[in-house]
């Protein structure tokens, strides 16, 4: 696989990501603390940092798994002001 190709399944697995997400939303879902929290970290893993912040945002309780996940996030990309 080269990297044209690993980007472009990147992209499309993103696009995937976001229609799961309006499922869950459409479900009615999204304040489950965790559905919230599986969604923050696949975002995460898609790289997709704004997604999974504004998810963690909106999440009504966020327990120490989600915050660790963003605390780790931030500081893998040097926004270490942004997991606190």
């Amino acid at each position: 696989m080269d990297s044209l190709e690993f980007i472009t399944k990147l992209v499309v697995w993103g696009n995937e990501v976001r229609k799961i997400h309006a499922l869950v939303v459409k479900l009615g879902l999204e304040l489950d603390v965790y559905v919230g929290s599986a969604m923050v970290n696949t975002y995460l893993k898609f790289g997709l940092v704004e997604e999974a912040q504004k998810v963690f945002e909106e999440l009504p309780s966020r327990d120490v798994v989600l915050w660790n996940a963003i605390v780790n996030l931030f500081a893998q990309i040097g926004r270490f002001d942004g997991g606190l």
